[in-house]
């Protein structure tokens, strides 16, 4: 079958998503100059939300929107807004935390949280179980698409358990302020990694469903 040529392979679309994330970083030099590109809000921070944008459209070209497929698109998006911190920005608690059910936060506040909380559950669940083997057979199998998917996700667990180092550890041991603030910037610097790997899962599957049926 031919090769959609408006398609890149996932090599070259990594590589572009690399030279994307490299000129908004010297976008955020520009602007602020003397500033640390892994600082909360920096540009590597900006790169990584605006990223999620390529691995979205790409599934949403492959058929990931059409109706019983939407979960891929709305965890893809979620995590884009994670990325701005939207999950905190709009409301007195985060919404993804257990505090803002807790706490004396507004009604709306509390069901808006419920709500969030309810869609991401139910989109992890449904795609653990509709695309959780096929994740796996393609992982056994060296899929390109699964490998890629597998290098996300394990980016994903790293950064976040680097994600408020010294918080975590507190009950336990004194983080130094250093170790901790290099942890921060270690957590941002992979955080980037995930939509790029993501975006050369979606480019490798799109070229499998072009000479066999989707994995």
């Amino acid at each position: 079958m031919t090769p959609d040529p408006a398609i890149p392979s996932p090599r070259i679309t990594g590589l572009l998503c690399a030279l994307f994330a490299l000129v908004v970083m010297l976008c955020d030099a520009v602007i602020a100059p003397g500033a640390a590109p892994l600082r909360e809000g920096g540009g590597v921070e900006m790169a990584s939300a605006l990223l999620y944008a390529v691995p979205l459209a790409l599934v949403v070209r492959g058929g990931g929107g059409r109706q019983g497929t939407w979960m891929t698109p709305v965890l893809l998006a979620a995590m884009a807004m994670r990325e701005l911190d939207f999950d905190k920005r709009f409301t007195s608690e985060g919404l993804l935390s257990i505090k803002i059910l807790t706490r004396d936060t507004a009604l709306a506040e509390k069901l808006l949280g419920l709500l969030v909380w309810a869609v991401l559950v139910t989109a992890l669940v449904l795609i653990l179980r509709r695309r959780g083997p096929a994740l796996w057979r393609g992982i056994a199998d060296r899929a390109p698409w699964a490998l890629y998917v597998a290098g996300g996700l394990v980016l994903a667990a790293v950064s976040k358990s680097l994600d408020g180092l010294g918080r975590k550890l507190d009950p336990v041991m004194d983080v130094p302020g250093a170790v901790n603030a290099l942890a921060g910037r270690v957590e941002e610097a992979l955080e980037l990694g995930i939509p790029i790997h993501f975006a050369m899962a979606a480019a490798a599957a799109l070229a499998a469903r072009r000479q066999s049926p989707a994995p």
